[in-house]
């Protein structure tokens, strides 16, 4: 659990970072609109919850005990994704963009950190 904790830490600067840079580009070719702001700020993070929430999931699987709590925390991370995008979808087709680049900052910021076939520790 204390390697997932350095990785996730790795992960989750890189994915803020991400996320600024996005929002910066944006702000530079389309100008300033808070849609975007909202939908990338909530896709970063909820997508940092989920992936905390991932950590414990894997965790209390690999301790077996029981299957109730990774279960449903796994359920429960779906419907967080899944929340966040009707509102962003709601809120207009740009906030529902910059909320899944907020999302896929996770992808991201794994390649960037471990490229493609990760590190030999990992």
């Amino acid at each position: 659990m204390t390697q997932f904790r350095t990785i996730e830490k790795k992960v989750c600067i890189t994915c803020v970072l991400f996320s600024v840079i996005c929002a910066i580009t944006f702000s530079l070719v389309k100008g300033i609109s808070s849609a975007f702001f909202i939908g990338i700020a909530l896709g970063t993070v909820l997508m940092l919850l989920n992936f905390h929430l991932l950590g414990i999931v894997v965790s209390r699987f690999f301790d077996r005990s029981g299957m109730g709590i990774p279960v449903m925390l796994y359920v429960l991370r779906l419907l967080i994704y899944a929340a966040g995008a009707v509102f962003c979808f709601r809120v207009g087709m740009t906030c529902l963009l910059a909320y899944a680049l907020g999302v896929l900052g996770l992808v991201a910021g794994a390649l960037l950190n471990f490229g493609k076939g990760g590190g030999k520790d990992q």
